[in-house]
């Protein structure tokens, strides 16, 4: 059984616009109007040949060799169904021939020739028969998952187990802004470890803080900004070290 694309899936196999995929159609002396589903007229396809041959005719590569049910269309489960019932009407008429072949052989006294004959046909049509069933084994699998509802998967948000900014520590940026000074120069000190930093993560409003000054990184904020024009002294400033949060 010939494949088939819709329109839809030939702009992406393709990677053509559909303005430019009708000129192609035009030039290969394709016409849209006859490459209509019989199950609804809407719904327009190329057969693989035609598919094949305007990747050769313009450059493209084929690297999709079936179609993605994560981006299964209408369209597409129409063509399926369509392809079954060719399949189905196929395999009655194949049935059919076959069991009028061996009536008339009987009737008319036939000789083992003939029966060897029909006996080689036979094998031949239960192979073709097999191997239908399989590809209507194969479309009715794709037509049941095209016909199962999708469902929507919300966006598991992770368990919050960060905790609060612990008492002592204060978030370089906002201890810069009330200094008055650069958040980038404070960041490129700490980067080059004039600033001692400890680094977590803290909830802080809606937000979250992964770097901090305890006492010994304000020390080392203020000695490099105390100097700076513009800086802004707070009520703690010189930010002098605890004796119990010296080292020795």
């Amino acid at each position: 059984m010939t494949k088939t694309y819709t329109f839809s899936e030939c702009y992406k196999l393709l990677n053509v616009d559909p303005k430019t995929f009708g000129r192609w159609l035009e030039k290969a002396g394709i016409d849209p109007k006859q490459q209509v589903s019989k199950v609804d007229n809407r719904i327009r396809f190329l057969t693989q040949t035609q598919v094949d041959r305007l990747a050769t005719d313009h450059g493209r590569t084929l690297t999709q060799e079936e179609h993605p049910n994560e981006d299964a269309t209408p369209g597409m489960y129409k063509l399926l169904a369509e392809r079954l019932d060719t399949l189905e009407n196929t395999i009655q008429d194949v049935s059919h021939e076959s069991s009028g072949t061996l009536t008339e052989i009987y009737a008319s006294s036939a000789s083992r020739s003939d029966l060897a004959e029909l006996e080689t046909r036979l094998n031949s049509t239960e192979g073709l028969l097999a191997k239908a069933l399989e590809r209507i084994d194969a479309l009715e699998a794709q037509v049941t998952l095209l016909q199962a509802p999708r469902r929507a998967t919300k966006a598991q948000k992770p368990p919050d187990t960060t905790e609060a900014l612990p008492q002592g520590l204060i978030a370089w940026r906002a201890f810069a802004n009330l200094h008055m000074c650069s958040q980038t120069t404070t960041g490129r000190y700490i980067e080059q470890g004039m600033i001692h930093i400890v680094r977590g993560k803290w909830k802080i409003d809606n937000g979250y803080v992964k770097e901090a000054l305890d006492a010994a990184g304000r020390r080392d904020f203020w000695v490099q900004f105390h100097t700076n024009k513009g800086f802004t002294s707070c009520d703690d400033c010189p930010h002098e070290i605890p004796p119990s949060e010296s080292t020795s």
